[in-house]
């Protein structure tokens, strides 16, 4: 990691977020207290789940978007709008 990626990772952890380090399988791990090795480890910010909402409509069409207000906004244009899904990405 270079200095500028140091300083973002502890930045976020004094911030609150979570922070995780790549495990020697590749996998990133959680670390609610990092031991903060930069010479052994490679840390970073947990990425935030992706988050989109779906409309749907008629029999089988549908459309994605990054934010409510543009899937209500793009729903009020369409007639055969069925309904609007809001899905989370589920970290296991």
């Amino acid at each position: 990691m270079n200095i500028d990626s140091m300083i973002e990772v502890l930045t976020a952890y004094k911030n609150g977020e979570q922070i995780q380090s790549k495990h020697c399988d590749g996998q990133w791990i959680n670390h609610p207290k990092p031991a903060w090795d930069f010479y052994e480890c490679e840390y970073r910010v947990k990425p935030k789940p992706l988050e989109m909402w779906v409309n749907l409509y008629g029999e089988s069409n549908w459309s994605t978007f990054k934010t409510q207000r543009e899937a209500e906004i793009i729903a009020n244009q369409h007639s055969d709008h069925k309904r609007t899904i809001h899905m989370v990405e589920v970290d296991e």
